[in-house]
């Protein structure tokens, strides 16, 4: 069996990949901080946690992929690794230095 990690998986296409991922039998973990505004990643997540909730398959990871040491950690024995998470909202970035 696969192991896939999903890095953003709680937003849009992420939680389509997980599902996706899942009904193919692999085992999928998503990795989000759910920092995503507008509270779409949040409801992203709990739906998939409801229905995956009594799957073996499914896991969620609440980190943040800034953080190296958590990323390492989560990473062991993946062989998938399908890197979606970015900042969405264009109003919330750092303006342009200079």
């Amino acid at each position: 069996m696969k192991k896939v990690l999903v890095i953003g998986g709680a937003g849009f296409i992420g939680s389509n990949l997980t599902e996706h991922h899942l009904s193919k039998g692999c085992r999928v973990i998503v990795f989000d901080n759910l920092s995503r505004p507008g509270g779409g990643a949040k409801k992203n997540i709990e739906y998939l946690m409801s229905k995956y909730k009594d799957d073996p398959n499914f896991e969620f990871v609440q980190h943040d992929v800034r953080n190296l040491e958590q990323l390492r950690e989560v990473m062991k024995d993946v062989d998938a690794v399908f890197h979606v998470a970015a900042q969405t909202a264009m109003t919330t970035l750092s303006p342009m230095p200079g």
